[in-house]
């Protein structure tokens, strides 16, 4: 059985990069569940959607 340790884990090698912030993209996603709209009926706090003119 091994325990937490308080060292930093090792992040992976390769991969993309990420392109948005977790924090916005997961406060998006609780908005939504919470009021229950369409995704492109998001505010625009969250990001501009595709469908945007």
């Amino acid at each position: 059985m091994e325990f937490p340790s308080d060292r930093p884990r090792k992040t992976p090698k390769g991969g993309r990069p990420r392109l948005q912030k977790l924090k916005p993209v997961a406060d998006a996603v609780f908005y939504k569940m919470r009021t229950g709209c369409q995704w492109n009926a998001l505010p625009r706090v969250f990001g501009a959607s595709k469908y945007d003119s």
